[in-house]
């Protein structure tokens, strides 16, 4: 049904209130109604609706976002990672994996256009990144970091390590300075 061009609210209702398990059932692929949700670009209020179940009849429930985050990332399909961050922020992703295999040229993985690509790779290293960023000791050191981030170049023709590796050399140096900086002033 999630698949669907048509997509009837009331009719999710019944569906959800008689088969509450169909939720959490995967299909011989591990896929979940929700990701189907987002591949046949289902209404907001259809997503809100499954998210909203998901969360009332199954809060203990761990999706694989890694299996879902890549089938996104092969279509042209709305970003699922602002779900991810927004509704179940606890639930982990292996970012370094996704980042390797985003950031390699593939056609397999890439068929979208090149600005969707640049996107989706800024969105992923900053949702990878942001407990790292998040954590730096000053708002500048936030703010340059973001700002590298936005600026990246990603293109899925070429391999993209380099930029990726470049942003989180200049993290991990953000990173160590300010036990330097306490080293300084404790000799002042």
């Amino acid at each position: 049904m999630t698949c669907s061009s048509v997509h009837d609210l009331e009719l999710y209702r019944v569906i959800v209130e008689k088969y509450p398990a169909n939720l959490i059932t995967e299909d011989r692929w591990g896929a979940l109604p929700l990701l189907y949700a987002f591949l046949g670009a289902a209404p907001a209020e259809i997503i809100q609706f499954l998210l909203d179940r998901y969360q009332s009849l199954y809060p203990g429930h761990v999706f694989n976002w890694m299996m879902m985050i890549l089938t996104i990332g092969r279509t042209d399909a709305p970003n699922l990672l602002q779900v991810k961050q927004i509704h179940f922020p606890d639930q982990s992703i292996d970012w370094e994996y996704l980042l390797d295999e985003f950031s390699s040229p593939s056609h397999e993985h890439y068929s979208f256009g090149g600005l969707l690509f640049r996107k989706r790779m800024q969105l992923c290293l900053m949702y990878g990144m942001s407990t790292r960023v998040e954590a730096l000791a000053f708002k500048v050191w936030r703010d340059y970091v973001t700002n590298m981030i936005q600026a990246a170049t990603f293109d899925y023709s070429r391999d993209n390590l380099y930029i990726i590796s470049r942003i989180q050399e200049k993290v991990a140096h953000f990173e160590d300075e300010p036990p330097k900086l306490k080293d300084i002033m404790t000799i002042f």
